[in-house]
């Protein structure tokens, strides 16, 4: 596997425990919540996260790496739809589809 393909993996690793962080601190503010589990879980995220992206930039350009992780918006939004229950509207699933837009043009663009 060449490194191109590895670290654009480990974006989409990195993307991947981002949206949990959100997720996790969304879960642990809501009352009621069982907050502890869940702040732990969202610390976990963040320093994998962290260690993913730190090999990310070891990979990958900074000028394609970072347009990339812009994919956690995209993760957080399906999320919030699915594990949250909350109301994603249809200008905001458009925005979506423009970042994986943008995207799709900075992951398929060569060196």
């Amino acid at each position: 596997m060449d490194a191109r393909l590895l670290g654009l993996l480990l974006v989409l690793l990195a993307v991947t425990l981002e949206a949990g962080v959100q997720v996790s601190l969304k879960k642990t503010s809501v009352k009621g919540s069982t907050g502890k589990m869940w702040l732990t879980l969202g610390v976990i995220c963040f320093t994998l996260n962290a260690v993913a992206w730190t090999f990310v930039l070891r990979l990958l350009d900074v000028s394609v790496a970072y347009p990339l992780g812009s994919l956690s918006f995209v993760m957080v939004a399906i999320l919030s739809k699915f594990l949250l229950r909350e109301n994603v509207t249809k200008k905001r699933w458009a925005g979506v589809c423009l970042i994986l837009c943008g995207t799709a043009f900075v992951g398929l663009s060569g060196r």
